[in-house]
């Protein structure tokens, strides 16, 4: 917290991400000396603009990859490509339904690529794209 300006009566707070969090914001009123003689405090709820991407890890088991779990508290469903084709879920869905659908078991081709991953959070916000390396890579170095 700053160190409080006599006789400032705005404040700025910026805000770098609105998703949907809760907060509070207390208002002090200072004597003289700059001692609190009161607060007041004010709660409220960030609109929600964002979605988190994708942090996860997908790993190759046969013919089959498994996508790690989201990290992100704030996503309901998962979509996924793989060279422009979109992969299925159950049912023949084009997305997974968090808590419901298996992340263990996605049908791929070939046994190395990219899947690109975007998450929907449960206001309907989409994510920014996320590529994800699965299977063995090769990559040149030179020398």
């Amino acid at each position: 917290m700053g160190k409080p300006v006599k006789g400032t009566n705005k404040a700025r707070i910026e805000i770098p991400i609105t998703d949907g969090s809760t907060y509070t914001v207390r208002i002090l009123l200072l004597d003289a000396k700059g001692s609190v003689i009161s607060y007041a405090d004010h709660i409220g709820v960030l609109n929600d603009n964002h979605a988190d991407v994708y942090e996860g890890t997908a790993t190759l088991n046969g013919s089959k990859v498994k996508l790690s779990g989201p990290t992100s508290n704030d996503w309901w469903h998962l979509y996924a490509w793989q060279d422009g084709k979109q992969i299925t879920f159950k049912n023949g869905r084009q997305f997974a339904i968090r808590g419901v659908d298996d992340l263990t078991s996605l049908t791929v081709e070939g046994g190395s690529g990219v899947i690109k991953v975007v998450l929907e959070d449960f206001s309907g916000k989409m994510s920014e794209p996320v590529e994800v390396p699965f299977g063995t890579t090769y990559t040149s170095m030179e020398k």
